[in-house]
């Protein structure tokens, strides 16, 4: 079996990514990348409008259309992923400097647990979870990172922005109310 083109360039545009090691043979994603037949095929950089903010830890080889790495910082009391640890606004903005220590060009902030059979929470509930740790992130000094915010709520993602987010993550990807979240994202000038 081989490994497709979209699979092997973003992790061979990871700085870490000479040291990938795939196949029976332990072989390089550049390697492997190096032996595909030549085509004209999709090439999603093409179609994804990214942040315009780039991190000051990425190294000088990489290009603005290199792959980006997301850290997840979920904020809510009943992430299934990391147990509710970054509820606290100064946990949370530990958690994302040391997640941009670890090659993060993205933090992705959520504050609505996406686990299935969740209740869903207000717009209030959720602004008191996300603005406060990204309007902390944003005033950092040396946090270098885009701030993506994880939400279906249209209200939360124009809040957000105006704090210091500059991505909107939509994570009901625009099915609840395209019409109102797309407005949001060309009001505000920020990809979706």
């Amino acid at each position: 079996a081989h490994e497709r083109d979209f699979v092997l360039r973003p992790l061979n545009d990871l700085p870490t990514g000479s040291q990938v090691r795939l196949g029976p043979q332990g072989e390089a994603a550049s390697t492997l990348l190096a032996r595909l037949p030549q085509q004209t095929a999709f090439d999603a950089r093409n179609t994804i409008w990214a942040p315009k903010r780039y991190t000051a830890n990425a190294s000088a080889e990489r290009t603005q259309d290199a792959t980006m790495v997301m850290g997840i910082l979920n904020v809510t009391p009943d992430s299934f992923s990391d147990g509710g640890r970054f509820t606290q606004v100064d946990r949370a903005v530990k958690h994302a400097l040391d997640l941009c220590e670890q090659g993060a060009d993205v933090i992705d902030v959520g504050g609505e647990s996406t686990r299935p059979n969740t209740e869903l929470i207000t717009v209030e509930e959720e602004l008191s979870r996300v603005i406060p740790v990204i309007d902390e992130l944003s005033k950092l000094r040396e946090f270098s990172a885009s701030i993506s915010i994880d939400t279906r709520k249209p209200e939360v993602a124009r809040a957000a922005i105006h704090a210091g987010a500059n991505v909107i993550n939509d994570e009901a990807g625009e099915a609840d109310d395209t019409q109102a979240m797309l407005a949001v994202a060309g009001d505000l000038g920020v990809p979706i």
